[in-house]
């Protein structure tokens, strides 16, 4: 036979991943097909620097014969490694997952040998994520497939905005059982981020409203985001603690 099973069985594979991921650049955190690519890359450097080699039979040697460059080369085989792509990148991000059972990668995070540059990867595929979801989606780099890769994952497009809403549903519940939304300073956690979205409110309504000019420049308040403002004013937050 031309190919042992064992190699068979590896090109069947990659030919699936190529399928799925629209590549063959397999990172080696996949596992047995990742180490496998790594040596048909390594056996065909081999190749060009010292060729062919033969036994005392004629008998090559090397266990990428030609049939099978041929056959690699039939699917755009990538034989050289090069800076990680997309699919590395997020099947990194799965590993992640399985490790920590999350995917809140800070920007920061970098682990070079095994999770190279992924918070700044993950950054920008929220960055793009968040374009798909507007009006102006066709301007997004992500594509489709991968945004719902993503979303399968567990990715948060705006991981401050989930933040956010966490917040705003603990003082609802507040709201709910104490009728207000006056929290008391008992409450540490709450009752700072109440008093801090109070000033940035007041901040919004003196700069966006009223015009006014603040420190001599116009700073900006978190508030000034619609979709936060509005969550707190179906709370009442407005009226109740700013009287306006």
């Amino acid at each position: 036979l031309p190919y042992s099973t064992g190699w068979e069985d590896q090109f069947q594979s990659l030919c699936k991943y190529q399928h799925k991921y629209n590549t063959t650049n397999v990172p080696l955190s996949y596992g047995k097909l990742g180490v496998w690519v790594k040596k048909q890359r390594e056996a065909r450097k081999h190749q060009l620097i010292h060729g062919y080699e033969y036994d005392m039979t004629g008998k090559c040697t090397s266990t990428l014969t030609l049939e099978r460059i041929e056959k690699l080369d039939s699917i755009n085989f990538l034989w050289q490694g090069h800076d990680y792509t997309w699919e590395e990148h997020y099947q990194h991000l799965l590993s992640y997952k399985k490790e920590y059972g999350h995917v809140r990668v800070s920007q920061k995070y970098d682990v070079p040998k095994k999770y190279p540059k992924l918070g700044l990867w993950l950054t920008v595929q929220r960055s793009e994520g968040r374009k798909s979801e507007q009006k102006n989606g066709d301007e997004s780099r992500l594509t489709k497939e991968k945004y719902d890769l993503l979303q399968r994952a567990g990715v948060e497009w705006d991981p401050l905005l989930s933040q956010f809403q966490s917040r705003v549903e603990e003082l609802r519940q507040y709201q709910s059982e104490h009728g207000t939304l006056r929290v008391k300073s008992v409450h540490k956690s709450l009752y700072s981020w109440v008093r801090r979205m109070t000033k940035e409110y007041e901040l919004y309504i003196d700069v966006i409203e009223n015009e006014k000019e603040v420190g001599g420049e116009r700073k900006r308040s978190l508030l000034w985001d619609d979709v936060r403002r509005q969550m707190l004013d179906d709370l009442g937050f407005r009226e109740e603690l700013l009287g306006a």
